[in-house]
């Protein structure tokens, strides 16, 4: 069982996106801004609501500058349909709940808050018992019987923890460090009849102060141990539904570390649905040249989303950077149906000027036109590739305005307007080509 479609209305950035999941797995690049983190958010939050009972609030997610009502509709490819808001949260026929052992989710957020406050209960009782089954009942139980005794079966749970985190980190990730608890049970104030909370401190080779001792590198590695640790401690890999959500969760590493975690992804969850979020471009080419280096590529689903303004408002775009828009334009131009085939020409060319703007890395959340200019201002004059890519942007300048302009077709006769359909399909053909002898 996997997710097949994802439709998000109103929901934070999104006013109305919607994309297929049609491979195993989706790799999604997006600069800062594009709404990655909402897709992160939309996914988590249906999750959260029918596999976790968790109340949700709509008002924190809602598009702000929307009157309509949100909604986020994530389809299951056993024809499921997973939706919020919707008046009954229950499971639709065919999920087991216990398919929440084999479902998570992890941010920078998440990560970073494992070091963000002295006494990792809270961080238990705050964050983590969100996310893992096991830490939420023995959490649970802790608050209920508030003992010593309930609490050493929390500390046995944590001590399988950070032996198993330290086994990642010693032959996955190839570091020395270990990561440790220290657990303070502090009795009942009986004058005031206060329950007071007990401290768990995280350690990393026995040492405090950790933001104070310990680079943030090294502390990004320990939580992604202690995330992983978790998940190797709960899971049933019998569950139906295998799903592992990542948005951008490996920054402040470098590319060395980068490539041991993936590697461990890869490996540790082949049975998984992955969908990965990234803002970083090298991370995301390191991604791309791992999967063909394991002869994985077709069972990703590779995504872009930018960002483009229509009439004044912003609108996220996602497309598979394998789709090619061309045939979908021909075939609407043998029946007649040219508008429509301008539509398509109009998305293949954003996609391929994306893409350029992308390897070229200039023209963050710029108009077409702006990012073609840029594209035409490039001085590199001794890459040939430049010198060609600058010679067809040129004759994309009179497509842009007329048949790739999305108001510009209306007064403009079938006979013209057919000709000059066929000549942006030469001129895409020509850029799709300098694009491919980029990559």
């Amino acid at each position: 069982m996997k997710i097949k479609k994802v439709s998000l209305k109103n929901f934070k950035f999104h006013q109305d996106l919607e994309f297929e999941i049609t491979k195993q797995n989706c790799l999604i690049y997006g600069e800062n801004g594009t709404g990655k983190s909402s897709i992160y958010e939309a996914l988590y939050s249906v999750f959260k609501v029918y596999f976790r009972n968790k109340n949700f609030n709509f008002n924190k997610f809602k598009k702000n500058d929307s009157t309509n009502n949100l909604s986020a509709k994530v389809i299951l490819d056993n024809h499921n349909e997973l939706i919020i808001p919707n008046e009954n949260y229950n499971l639709p026929n065919g999920i087991a709940l216990e398919n929440k052992k084999t479902i998570y989710f992890s941010n920078q957020i998440l990560l970073e808050s494992f070091f963000g406050h002295e006494n990792f209960y809270l961080i238990i009782e705050n964050k983590l018992s969100l996310y893992f089954n096991n830490l939420h009942n023995l959490y649970q139980k802790q608050e209920e019987i508030k003992n010593r005794e309930q609490f050493k079966e929390l500390e046995l749970f944590l001590e399988k923890v950070s032996k198993e985190a330290n086994q990642i980190i010693k032959n996955d990730f190839e570091e020395s460090f270990e990561i440790n608890f220290e657990y303070i049970f502090q009795d009942r104030d009986l004058e005031n009849d206060i329950y007071i909370k007990p401290i768990i401190k995280l350690q990393i080779n026995n040492q405090d102060n950790l933001k104070l001792n310990f680079n943030e590198a090294k502390l990004k590695l320990a939580s992604i141990a202690i995330f992983f640790a978790l998940i190797k401690l709960e899971e049933d890999k019998s569950n139906s539904l295998k799903l592992l959500v990542l948005d951008d969760f490996l920054t402040s590493l470098d590319m060395a570390n980068r490539h041991y975690i993936i590697e461990y992804i890869f490996n540790e969850f082949s049975e998984y649905q992955k969908i990965i979020l990234t803002h970083n471009l090298q991370f995301y080419n390191l991604i791309l040249n791992l999967l063909k280096s394991r002869n994985e590529i077709d069972t990703w689903d590779n995504k872009s989303i930018f960002i483009r303004k229509i009439e004044m408002q912003e609108e996220a775009i996602i497309y598979n950077k394998e789709i090619n828009y061309i045939q979908k334009a021909r075939d609407n131009m043998s029946k007649n149906r040219l508008d429509e085939a301008g539509i398509y020409l109009r998305k293949e060319f954003e996609r391929v000027v994306e893409e350029l703007r992308q390897i070229n890395e200039i023209g963050a959340k710029e108009k077409v036109s702006k990012i073609v200019n840029q594209l035409l201002k490039l001085n590199d004059t001794e890459d040939i590739n430049i010198q060609k890519m600058q010679e067809i942007l040129k004759k994309t300048k009179f497509y842009q305005d007329t048949i790739l302009h999305s108001t510009a077709h209306n007064d403009i006769s079938i006979e013209k307007y057919t000709k000059e359909l066929n000549g942006a399909i030469v001129i895409l053909e020509q850029l799709n080509k300098h694009l491919k002898s980029l990559r």
